[in-house]
């Protein structure tokens, strides 16, 4: 996982790429916006021994992906209050990613608040009948 250490303004919107520490599960888009994946961080991040024009970069070196099959959509009429109380708690904790009510692949990287772990994984269960929590367990001794 790359991410530049400040934005071309200057803003440390990038701040939680160095929070993320060895074990973290991270959750990945899909091209249609979907939790596509999860793999989980082989370490915390480093700077990268290269810059992106004039940028200096993170990363976070990951392991164990896996497919989520199917892939979890959230976004639908079925978990919009659920997500609509999500978003306005995680206005006061700076999880910026549910400001909008889009997800943006490549965009984001945040904490995950536990109602929202709770909601992907009744999503999940509904969807593949199983707990996405259970798919984190798959990848465990990564």
């Amino acid at each position: 996982m790359l991410s530049p250490e400040r934005s071309k303004g200057g803003y440390d919107n990038f701040r939680f790429i160095r929070a993320v520490t060895k074990g973290d599960v991270c959750q990945h888009l899909n091209e249609s916006n979907q939790i596509g994946g999860i793999s989980r961080a082989e370490a915390s991040y480093k700077q990268a021994p290269f810059d992106v024009d004039g940028t200096s970069v993170m990363y976070v070196p990951l392991s164990g992906y896996c497919d989520l099959e199917p892939p979890l959509s959230i976004l639908t009429e079925e978990y919009r209050e659920r997500l609509d109380h999500i978003r306005e708690a995680a206005k006061q904790n700076e999880t910026f990613c549910f400001f909008t009510k889009e997800l943006k692949q490549n965009m984001y990287l945040t904490p995950v608040p536990q109602k929202l772990l709770d909601l992907l994984d009744d999503a999940y269960s509904e969807a593949a009948g199983m707990k996405l929590s259970d798919m984190v367990c798959l990848i465990e001794n990564v």
